[in-house]
Order: C-alpha cells, then structure tokens, then sequence
C-alpha cells in the first residue's frame, strides 16, 4: 500500500527491487502523464499470468474514501484527472 500527502509533497524511495518502479507504472495507468509505459503483472507468479489491474482508492475533499479497480484497457479514472505524474521518463536531456 502506498499513501500520498493530502497536503505537500509525497517522495517515494526505498531498496532495490521494493517496489518503486511498480507503484510508478501503476499511477502512470491513473493520472495524467506524457508518455504511458506497459503495467508489468506479477512478474514472480508461476504458471497462467493474471488479468492486469490496480485497485486503488481516493477521498475527495472530506468525503468518505472511495475504492475502485482499474483493468488493463479501461479509461484512465476520473477522479484522478487533475493528477499529473512527474518522474524522470519526463525528463528530456538535449
């Protein structure tokens, strides 16, 4: 489980291989970004690999917390919209 700041900034780090790089694939899946990336399913699974899909939940303002699963293939959430991912793939180095 990941959680944001309601207000500021959240940074995520941690060891190689904890997880980062998933949690950004997922978000890039949910929010608005420049250039979206394929979401990795469980990449230590044996056998028959599973449906691709993120359940995460959002609380707007001071309304109740509301949990949804996205699919591969389903439209980026609306109420997450007005989010944008910023990470280094944004970067342009020129």
């Amino acid at each position: 489980m990941l959680k944001f700041a309601l207000d500021g900034i959240t940074i995520i780090f941690g060891d190689n291989g904890a997880g980062k790089s998933g949690y950004t694939r997922a978000m890039r899946h949910l929010t608005r970004v420049r250039q979206d990336t394929t979401l990795e399913g469980n990449v230590f699974a044996i056998g028959p690999r599973p449906d691709k899909s993120i359940t995460f939940t959002y609380r707007q303002d001071n309304a109740e917390p509301v949990s949804h699963i996205w699919r591969e293939g389903d439209n980026k959430p609306g109420a997450l919209s007005g989010i944008t991912l910023l990470d280094t793939d944004i970067i342009a180095i020129q």
